[in-house]
């Protein structure tokens, strides 16, 4: 596997020092290897002869900028790549991976129910119709599992639409736009996750583009869709919810209307950008919650390298039982 090697500073400056890279910032100073996957926080710059010699050396370099903005060049590791190109093209493996994601996030989404305290009659009612829906998860169809999923997440939202107060106007889970106020930030929370997930993926030598639920689409990050089922509920809706429940959020102040949607204004984004990175960064007892994503993608790694018989997606009663 590739050699992984991050910097993080401020001001920061990249330079040539012989065969090396010589990263200086205002705090520190690391000499780095062309060929390896290099990952850059925070601001900085760097030379045109850094980034031909990491071309040259066949490196890979990832560059961070700000909360939402990730900028990839590099070479896919090819062996890895290849094997989960295979894996994608083999109709049976790829409905097996796809099939274990949604059965994880149907339980993931009951055991939050059950957490957030929906009202006991609700959570019963929710828990028979999915655990119904999961019996029907068979096949190797992707789009008929995506209509199990689809079905399965509108009984999760209609079960928290009974715990969330009636003036932020949620009725139902909306998309591209949000048309409440409540979808706008667990959307603006996925983005979030999206982003944290597709840097691990990127990081490991995954492509993020080729997933196994989420059919492959241009540039569409689905590799890191099919992971982000596993997590959803357990960083960003455990996190958001009760920015809602405690009515911490102001409809004048942290939401804005356009057209037909409801977006989170700059203060809105702030409250939920800090939750969110607060449930990322709370610690376990194997260090931090982010580590848990990571944790996944070695092992659909060890999966897809045939070091695995199958591949085991997160579960928070899996995790809860450590």
């Amino acid at each position: 596997m590739r050699k992984i090697e991050e910097f993080y500073d401020w001001g920061y400056t990249l330079g040539l020092k012989g065969e090396t890279i010589l990263a200086k910032g205002v705090n520190k100073t690391k000499r780095l290897s062309p060929e390896s996957r290099l990952i850059l926080s925070g601001i900085g710059s760097l030379s045109s002869e850094v980034f031909w010699k990491i071309k040259e050396s066949q490196g890979e370099l990832m560059l961070e900028k700000g909360q939402l903005e990730l900028y990839y060049f590099g070479r896919p590791s090819n062996k890895l790549v290849l094997n989960q190109i295979k894996a994608y093209l083999d109709v049976e493996v790829c409905s097996r991976i796809a099939t274990s994601i949604l059965r994880a996030a149907a339980l993931n989404k009951l055991k939050v129910l059950e957490v957030l305290n929906v009202p006991r009659i609700v959570f019963e009612e929710s828990k028979r119709r999915v655990e119904a829906l999961l019996e029907t998860l068979s096949g190797t169809s992707l789009s008929r599992l995506m209509g199990v999923e689809a079905a399965m997440s509108k009984v999760y939202y209609n079960a928290l639409r009974s715990i969330i107060p009636v003036e932020y106007g949620f009725t139902a889970r909306t998309r591209r736009p949000p048309e409440d106020c409540f979808s706008a930030a667990l959307s603006f929370g996925n983005m979030i996750l999206y982003r944290v997930i597709v840097k691990q993926i990127i990081k490991r030598g995954l492509d993020p583009r080729i997933g196994f639920l989420h059919i492959p689409f241009r540039d569409r990050p689905s590799l890191a869709l099919d992971i982000a089922e596993e997590f959803r509920q357990f960083i960003v809706d455990v996190a958001v919810v009760p920015l809602f429940t405690s009515k911490s959020m102001s409809l004048n102040k942290d939401f804005k209307r356009k057209d037909s949607g409801v977006f989170l204004s700059k203060s809105g984004r702030a409250k939920t950008s800090k939750v969110i990175h607060h449930r990322l960064n709370l610690k376990t007892s194997s260090g931090k919650v982010l580590d848990l994503i990571d944790t996944q993608v070695k092992k659909l790694i060890e999966f897809l390298e045939g070091k695995a018989n199958y591949y085991e997606p997160f579960t928070i009663e899996s995790y809860l039982e450590r």
